[in-house]
This record gives C-alpha cells, structure tokens and sequence, in this order.
C-alpha cells in the first residue's frame, strides 16, 4: 500500500524573520510548494517542533541548541555554505539541495559620520577582541563562526545580502500578516 504523498507546510517564527526568508529560500532552490504557518515567535515554534507539532523548520542555532542538546529537536543540517568546524558530523543543506546558502550574523554598525579614525580603531578592536582563544571558542560552540573583516568588505557582504533578500522576497510574494 502506497503512503500518501507528505503536504510541505512551511513553519517560521513571523513574517520576515531568518527563519522565514530561509523557508522562501528553500522553496525557491528546491522547487517545493509548501504553504506557510506563521508562530508568534521563536520560542513557540521551537516548542511546537520539541512537541511533534511540524516535520522540519529553519532555526537559528543559538535559539535551538537548548532544545538539541537534550534530544527533544534534531538538527538535520546548517545553512551555512561549509560544514561547521564544531559540529563536522552535521551536512550543510547544500549537499542535498545545490544552490542553497543562508547564513546568519551580527555585525558592528556605526553612524554613517563617525570618523575613519575611531571606525578604524573599533574594527582593529574588534578583531583583535575575535582572536582572543576564549571568545573564539564561546562563540563556536553555539554554531557561529568568528569573522572579524574590514569595514568596506562587511559593507559590500550586506549591500549584495540585502539585493538577494529583497529579489527573494519579491519573487515569493511575501506579505506582511
């Protein structure tokens, strides 16, 4: 007897959010029609996926870990274009689904004024701060990677970053609810 076939539903913590756009992204790539279930949050999907309530979501690792460590969700794959030094066991979506590629971050923002002197000092700073062994393994072992980059290099990551999302967003037809 044949099973039927599995309805794709698309799970996320609101409009808009990471894990939104990376189910847009996915649906994209992959070519699947999934409609879209939006929680109020990302607490409440997590749980909701802890409680069996969904197949799959796309959720930060910061906000999963407390509920993958114990066992109640399973990490599946990272979004990031290579596997993770911390976690190598773990494939990247792309080695199922060419083409895929979502990767997170937090950055250092300055008023578009500051001074090229204190923004050189404060990106100088900061990387030095991103070297130091003890910061580095911190913010490894939540599944991030330290970067620590130029300014102009940054800002052409977010200027091509907000061209991809936006192009996205469009040929998806996402709404605000």
């Amino acid at each position: 007897m044949l099973s039927p076939p599995v309805k794709h539903r698309q799970f996320a913590a609101g409009t808009g959010t990471c894990g939104h756009l990376a189910g847009e992204l996915y649906k994209n790539v992959a070519h699947v029609k999934a409609g879209r279930i939006p929680y109020k949050g990302g607490a409440a999907v997590l749980l909701a996926g802890a409680a069996g309530e969904y197949h799959y979501i796309f959720a930060g690792m910061q906000a999963a870990q407390p509920l993958v460590r114990p066992g109640n969700l399973r990490a599946i794959a990272v979004t990031t274009p290579q596997r993770l030094p911390s976690m190598p066991d773990l494939p990247v979506v792309a080695e199922a689904v060419p083409g895929f590629e979502f990767g997170g971050w937090y950055g250092l923002l300055a008023p578009a004024g500051l001074p090229k002197s204190i923004l050189t000092r404060l990106n100088q700073d900061v990387i030095a701060i991103l070297a130091q062994p003890d910061v580095r393994e911190r913010i490894m072992s939540d599944g991030s990677e330290p970067v620590g980059n130029e300014p102009e290099s940054f800002r052409r990551y977010l200027l091509a970053a907000m061209a991809k999302w936006a192009r996205l967003v469009k040929e998806s037809g996402a709404k605000l609810d």
